[in-house]
């Protein structure tokens, strides 16, 4: 990252992680506490080995966020509840998923992530018209995704014996 401090010196900053962007960044922009507090936390939960731990740590982000109304609304708040949807997908608890995946996305509708989550919870639970409108909605937020999404949407109707036709799969 390239600072510009003043109109004579520019400082160079080697980052790895979201907090140290965001510390370096906090003198300029006005971040609240807890956000910062959160994209930590969220930073140990991508890295923690069992799935346990992840939950713990995205547990107390979402209640920490939870606590601040200001801050219900954030896309952190979204990539928290996103995050934990993959983990209890990666558990089987299908239903759990979904519910988070649908908070992330009602939050901020173009977490690519949520969509994606919310695709395999609604497959999970054989809700196969469900996950293939969750493909769609993936495919418009991040279109470089379209081919991948025609294959699964194709995947899920030949699974399904709908034979994929109709919809986003029948589209070039």
């Amino acid at each position: 990252i390239q600072r510009k401090k003043n109109d004579d010196e520019v400082f160079h900053h080697h980052v790895e992680t979201a907090t140290s962007v965001a510390a370096i960044f906090s003198d300029e922009f006005e971040i609240h506490p807890t956000l910062l507090a959160a994209a930590n936390v969220m930073e140990k939960a991508a890295k923690a080995k069992s799935n346990n731990d992840k939950l713990a740590f995205l547990n107390s982000v979402i209640t920490a966020l939870q606590k601040k109304p200001e801050l219900l609304d954030t896309k952190t708040m979204a990539h928290a509840l996103a995050m934990r949807a993959q983990v209890l997908l990666d558990q089987r608890e299908f239903a759990v998923a979904e519910q988070d995946a649908r908070d992330a996305l009602s939050v901020n509708p173009s977490q690519r992530m949520a969509w994606r989550i919310l695709a395999d919870a609604e497959e999970g639970q054989e809700n196969v018209e469900g996950a293939i409108v969750a493909l769609q909605n993936w495919s418009k937020t991040d279109p470089r995704y379209a081919t991948k999404v025609r294959n699964e949407i194709s995947r899920l109707r030949l699974a399904s014996g709908n034979g994929g036709a109709g919809g986003l799969a029948a589209t070039p």
